[in-house]
């Protein structure tokens, strides 16, 4: 026969929806991978080999690879139990909690944590189509250790490729590709900014220990990482600012000036730019609702506001972490981020940076400029820093 496209025809559609292709995925090797975290865990040993042997080929395979499986589902409930995400904690004894209590939604570097159904047969979604656990037993042996999932345990303590998996696994439960602005989704973006653990990506920024022996490409890729959830944070920050916060005690305020507030409403306006309107549409969403929890009576409300009072004054980020920002965007400036805390001046380093190198640079200065609004009193302090006028004129 005629094997031409104008002559040959597909298969003819179905009447009804293909129940067999909901089975089927639960047999893929990304969905088999991700439910049982041994087979993560080689990977990044094999990226941590690359990256002690200087093996660029590897690490950078061992990487791709990563990136194209689904999240792992161990990872994933760390998280969220570090996050103290509704639920997450119950049916957990001896301070040990079973991964089966809840399947997780994730997709590639992304992930969108829902709760399922405790049943035989549970469906969660991977990729665009859903898989259907035909035996949850066989997590039952895939326990967490409550201790195990802190921040300090899980940013700080970790090999090099274990702390990027896990900001990576981290960034996609907070910025989900698929339906960023769901309930499931904004459940765990809630308890990431009410649990402090938000306060400690921050933090992360001005710690000496964090990622000390690691190499360059994976020191750069994780506080790439760190730069990304930072910006989420402060973001919502400043939606926060601009419904509830009182103008800034300043000792130089000229009588008829525009207030703080005025000028950070029309920052936040042009920040983050449009092409990211999902961050914009999660920092808005979040800080409505923190807002609101700030203004009420309520014992949540005065935790809130002991957990925010350096925002409410504003003074977060503080001086430190700016200082460390700039620092980040210059030595990436300049392709030389090894020399990060080594030196401060980087205005004659002549290395061609690439583009990774310039990505990172791009997401330091966005951190940087929505900082300095956040804590106007950073502005006289960088004005009496000598590196800050090299800084400028560098970039």
């Amino acid at each position: 026969p005629d094997s031409s496209s104008d002559s040959s025809t597909g298969s003819p559609p179905r009447p009804c929806p293909d129940m067999q292709r909901v089975e089927s995925e639960s047999t893929l090797p990304g969905v088999i991978i991700a439910q049982n975290y041994k087979y993560t865990e080689f990977f990044l040993k094999l990226y941590q080999l690359g990256s002690d042997l200087d093996h660029g080929r590897l690490r950078e395979s061992a990487k791709s690879l990563l990136h194209l499986l689904p999240c792992d589902w161990h990872t994933v409930k760390m998280l969220q139990t570090m996050c103290r995400v509704q639920g997450q904690l119950q049916g957990g004894t001896n301070d040990v909690v079973s991964a089966a209590v809840t399947v997780d939604a994730v997709s590639g570097s992304s992930a969108i944590p829902s709760g399922v159904k405790e049943e035989e047969a549970e469906t969660v979604g991977v990729g665009n189509g859903s898989v259907v656990v035909q035996n949850t037993t066989a997590f039952d042996g895939d326990q967490i250790n409550l201790q195990e999932c802190t921040p300090e345990m899980l940013f700080l303590h970790g090999t090099p490729a274990q702390v990027l998996y896990n900001l990576g696994v981290l960034n996609g439960l907070l910025i989900p590709a698929l339906d960023p602005y769901g309930e499931a989704a904004m459940q765990v973006q809630s308890a990431w900014l009410h649990s402090g653990c938000a306060h400690f990506i921050l933090e992360l920024l001005t710690k000496n220990n964090f990622l000390p022996n690691a190499d360059m490409h994976t020191k750069r890729a994780a506080f790439h990482c760190v730069l990304h959830l930072a910006r989420l944070f402060l973001y919502t920050v400043g939606y926060v600012l601009s419904r509830v916060g009182d103008e800034p005690m300043l000792r130089d305020f000229d009588v008829g000036a525009r207030s703080q507030v005025e000028i950070l409403k029309q920052i936040l306006n042009s920040i983050p730019n449009n092409s990211e309107s999902t961050m914009r549409a999660i920092s808005t969403k979040l800080a409505e609702n923190l807002a609101a929890e700030m203004l009420s009576a309520s014992a949540e409300g005065e935790r809130c506001r002991i957990l925010f009072s350096s925002t409410l004054q504003w003074s977060c980020p503080d001086i430190a972490t700016i200082k460390a920002v700039i620092q980040l965007a210059w030595s990436s400036s300049c392709g030389n981020l090894q020399a990060l805390g080594n030196k401060n001046d980087f205005a004659n380093d002549i290395t061609m940076p690439d583009a990774q190198d310039f990505a990172m640079c791009k997401e330091a200065l966005e951190v940087l400029t929505i900082s300095l609004v956040l804590n106007p009193s950073a502005n006289e302090a960088l004005n009496n820093d000598p590196i800050w006028p090299k800084f400028i004129t560098s970039l």
